[in-house]
């Protein structure tokens, strides 16, 4: 199957950051043997020249007959018979790789019988054979069987063909392949859908979108036609086209449309349409297109192409062929890659990559759906890693729950690759054909063992299609994670957002020492300035909204004045609290500034002046969340009505604080609020040390600590515009498009 590219690697090649990887691609194994001179066969040990090569086609038109023989001069059946000295290859389809086990088939040199009769006895057959012309064929063989005979052979030249049979008609140039084919949108001012493909008996690798390169002598046809709107833009249009240059219905247009001849070396020969080109589909769904070209000495020649025409919608600005239709990949294979927090946003991104049955066992059409999705963020990977259970919806903001769509990233100029989450199917091809998905449910559920899960998907694609299917069994994680250690200064396992509205009022503590652990504890803060190497002058102080002492509530239960001890405050309310330092303009500690305050990235003085907020530091100091919780334990509750009820393993109403993280980024926001000259709003978006986010809000009165003198403002600004700090590249990322916009390019005729 094909290799799958991680977001890790891509940013590192083209500079950005770290991402992620998984592969579900094996190399081909076992011995290449030598390769043959041109136009050769070897039987056994024994080398011969391919020098007379006949065909003929029965009286049906359908079967053909190759005849490939060392003896020189042969010009038609009868005097191949005579011969008696010739490989001979049965098919009805000389147009590419041939399956010799297939009904009808047959590869006939001395004792070597390859069909569909002796598969029994068949080892190896592998052949492809096409009819490039009336006069010229292109044939590679690699045969063995089971009793010892081997055949190899490689032609590239001249073919005669016999006569006799019905008339049929002919073609002097049979295409093989369909390069690219694309529906480009609607022609503007001609009511007219525009379609534009590529068709070729030549060797090519396909680069992108319309871009493409030939490996080999042959034809390519370029076709640019026009059909008239309709309900659905994949229903192409077929029947006789003209030559026009205003774009009408069942018309093509000849700048864009003409025959080109690549020789061995890669030089190109364009020739004219001469007349109309036809387009037909037959029941199964197979299309024929036939065209005539006049060469440099003005003769026609006729072309024709049979075999599948697929067009994919170059209007959605995608870079790869695409499967336009709907998929089902039943997984019978995963595996995936914890990527850890690549994004710096506190989730753990993964990628997974399931593979259907035939997939894994490298058949034929086989169907793999990669994912990426964030998921829990690990404070210890190397042994929690996995799959974080529930429903994930779309987003490109990689937050936790939720995976991402597909997009396209150029990694050297035209070379553009997929990430996030798409299907790939293998239609045989180096590149295969695509299905982006950017909406719809992941649904993740644990099984009955460790790394064991089910994983089921609805998606729809950019183009309006389907991709469903699920799969359960053993999926590991590969941990690729780097992320930073937690120093103990968080417990949160996820993002968390608090509620702060049930506290009443905030308090200001102005301060005259400041913590600073690289000196060994408090310093004055009007020391700052005289510190190698230095901050700024400023003023620092300490705002508590809620405080670790608890909040109270009086009740029947637990009454003002009640317990064993007659102390008792009321119960407990259970809720988060939070500390924040700010440094102000020096003189001003005692009031309140509003405005943006970025989180210091350490707490090193040279980080010190008016308009941040120091970040809080291990043991609940400074700038810290809590949640304030009762313990929980044997013994009488305090300030319960009933001084002797004991409780076991049960609320004890003593506040203590089971959850915390210390703010290591991001910023607070202070601005005034309605409801009185004290009234202000404080809003956090707060970081910890694993990249957690912390978000919420507070409104309400605020006071000098421990009285009730209400803080007033300072009148002045927190920091002067041209100095505020600027948003970093990794703050704001996960807002940039990631999607590339190239649309495809037309290949114009060279006169």
């Amino acid at each position: 199957m094909k290799k799958f590219y991680s977001l890790c690697v891509l940013l590192c090649v083209i500079g950005a950051s770290s991402c992620l990887i998984s592969s579900c691609s094996s190399d081909d194994e076992g011995d290449t043997p030598p390769a043959l001179p041109g136009n050769s066969f070897v039987y056994g040990d024994t080398e011969h020249k391919i020098e007379s090569v006949v065909y003929a086609v029965d009286e049906t038109g359908k079967i053909y007959s190759f005849y490939f023989s060392p003896t020189p001069g042969l010009v038609d059946l009868d005097a191949m018979l005579i011969a008696d000295d010739y490989i001979r290859i049965v098919t009805n389809t000389p147009t590419g790789e041939i399956d010799l086990l297939a009904s009808g088939n047959q590869l006939l040199y001395k004792k070597l019988n390859i069909s569909s009769a002796t598969g029994d006895n068949v080892q190896k057959a592998v052949l492809t054979l096409q009819l490039t012309s009336l006069t010229t064929a292109k044939m590679s063989l690699d045969a063995a069987t089971k009793d010892g005979a081997t055949l190899r052979a490689e032609y590239n030249g001249l073919c005669i063909k016999q006569g006799g049979g019905q008339e049929v008609p002919t073609y002097d140039v049979t295409l093989t392949s369909q390069i690219f084919g694309y529906y480009m949108g609607p022609k503007e001012g001609a009511d007219t859908n525009e379609y534009y493909m590529a068709l070729t008996n030549a060797e090519f690798q396909a680069t992108g979108g319309t871009q493409f390169a030939v490996k080999s002598a042959g034809y390519v046809l370029m076709l640019d036609f026009y059909g008239a709107t309709g309900e659905n833009w994949k229903d192409m249009p077929t029947g006789t086209f003209s030559e026009s240059k205003n774009f009408e219905d069942h018309t093509y247009f000849s700048n864009y449309s003409f025959i080109s001849y690549y020789d061995d070396n890669g030089q190109r020969t364009d020739y004219q349409i001469a007349d109309d080109v036809k387009i037909e589909r037959d029941e199964a769904g197979n299309a024929t297109v036939t065209a005539t070209y006049l060469d440099a000495r003005y003769e026609e020649h006729k072309i024709i192409y049979t075999g599948e025409l697929t067009m994919g919608n170059a209007t959605l600005n995608v870079h790869v062929p695409m499967v336009e239709r709907d998929m089902v990949v039943d997984g019978a294979y995963a595996s995936g890659i914890y990527e850890g927090d690549v994004l710096d946003n506190g989730s753990g991104l993964v990628e997974i990559t399931i593979i259907d049955q035939k997939g894994e066992n490298d058949e034929p059409n086989g169907s793999a759906l990669h994912i990426t999705l964030s998921g829990k963020k690990f404070t210890n990977p190397k042994t929690e890693r996995g799959l974080t259970p529930g429903t994930y919806t779309a987003a490109t903001t990689y937050e936790q729950n939720t995976w991402a769509p597909a997009f396209e990233v150029e990694i050297m100029p035209g070379q553009f690759v997929t990430m996030g989450t798409y299907a790939l199917y293998d239609n045989g091809t180096q590149q295969g054909q695509y299905s982006y998905a950017v909406a719809g449910d992941i649904v993740i559920r644990e099984g009955g063992r460790k790394n064991y899960y089910t994983i089921e998907y609805e998606l729809q694609s950019v183009d309006g299609y389907k991709i469903s299917g699920s799969y359960t069994g053993e999926v590991f994680l590969e941990d690729q994670s780097n992320d930073e250690k937690n120093d103990g200064s968080s417990t949160l396992e996820s993002d968390y957002a608090m509620n702060l509205g049930y506290l009443k009022r905030a308090d200001c503590y102005p301060q005259d020492q400041i913590w600073v652990p690289a000196l060994g504890g408090n310093i004055p803060v009007s020391s700052i300035p005289d510190i190698t190497p230095p901050g700024k002058a400023c003023g620092y102080q300490f705002f508590r909204i809620g405080t670790t002492a608890g909040t109270w509530e009086i009740t029947d239960e637990y009454p003002l004045g009640g317990g064993w001890d007659g102390k008792g405050k009321g119960k407990l309310v259970e809720g988060d609290i939070i500390g924040i330092e700010l440094l102000v303009a020096e003189g001003t500690e005692d009031k309140i500034t509003p405005g943006v305050y970025p989180v210091t990235p350490n707490r090193y003085p040279a980080q010190f002046r008016p308009g941040v907020c120091v970040r809080g530091y291990t043991g609940n100091g400074g700038t810290t969340w809590q949640f304030i919780a009762s313990a929980i334990g044997w013994g009488y509750p305090s300030g319960y009505f009933d001084p002797d009820y004991k409780v076991v393993e049960g609320w004890l109403n003593i506040p203590t604080a089971n959850k915390f993280a210390s703010i290591y980024g991001g910023s607070i926001t202070v601005s005034k609020a309605e409801g009185g000259d004290n009234w202000y709003t404080f809003k956090i978006d707060g970081i910890d040390v694993v990249k957690h986010k912390v978000t919420g809000s507070w409104t309400g009165p605020v006071y000098l600590g421990g009285t009730d003198t209400p803080v007033q403002r300072s009148g002045t600004a927190v920091q002067a515009a041209a100095k505020q700090r600027a948003l970093s590249l990794r703050e704001v990322k996960s807002h940039i498009a990631d999607q590339q916009s190239v649309l495809p390019k037309r290949h114009t005729y060279n006169k």
